[in-house]
């Protein structure tokens, strides 16, 4: 597997891990790609409402969140999804941060995405020698591949009036998970909703 940028074993990769962690956890939890900095511009984040818990950096090997870091990460993702979504799971149940969590009533994303994240996978493993690529609604920089989710496929009139899972941040995009194949838009899904639309 390469070490630098995004690859179909990488996406798929990390999907089976968060299919893993989201069971594990099981919080209001959502996906999204993040460019934190510091080396970091593509990431693969698992975030609550006001963080990412976890981040995987599609443009290196590292794979850090609730205060443990592992570099070499793609390797040990690829081999075992499980055993590295439960280290995080470990590390976050020590925390303060897991008991914040589930003071939280609203576990609407939870359940939406678990079921997201399983139709992704199981969509990809049936054409694993196409290009696939994940990517989240809300475009914030250069290394988002679709270039305007509106004008790129017909947006329900309802997923625009949903309130961000991301609070005060963001809009409706942000809920959004685009899944491309050879560079073009297949599915897209609404982690609010559960919706899928291809």
């Amino acid at each position: 597997m390469e070490d630098v940028g995004r690859s179909t074993a990488k996406v798929l990769s990390a999907l089976r891990f968060a299919k893993e962690y989201l069971t594990m956890v099981n919080l209001n939890l959502r996906i999204e790609t993040l460019h934190p900095g510091g080396g970091q511009y593509d990431c693969f984040s698992i975030c609550d409402e006001n963080s990412p818990l976890v981040m995987i950096n599609y443009n290196g090997t590292s794979i850090s969140g609730s205060g443990i870091d592992f570099q070499d990460a793609w390797r040990i993702i690829q081999a075992d999804p499980q055993s590295m979504a439960k280290r995080f799971c470990d590390a976050l149940q020590k925390s303060d941060l897991e008991q914040e969590l589930r003071r939280a009533p609203d576990s609407r994303a939870s359940a939406h995405l678990v079921h997201i994240v399983d139709k992704f996978i199981e969509t990809i493993t049936a054409e694993p020698d196409q290009t696939w690529n994940l990517d989240w609604g809300y475009l914030d920089s250069p290394y988002d591949v679709v270039p305007n989710l509106s004008q790129a496929i017909l947006v329900p009139e309802s997923w625009k009036e949903l309130p961000s899972l991301s609070p005060g941040m963001y809009g409706w995009q942000a809920n959004v998970l685009v899944l491309t194949k050879n560079r073009k838009i297949l599915a897209v899904a609404n982690q609010a909703t559960g919706e899928i639309l291809s």
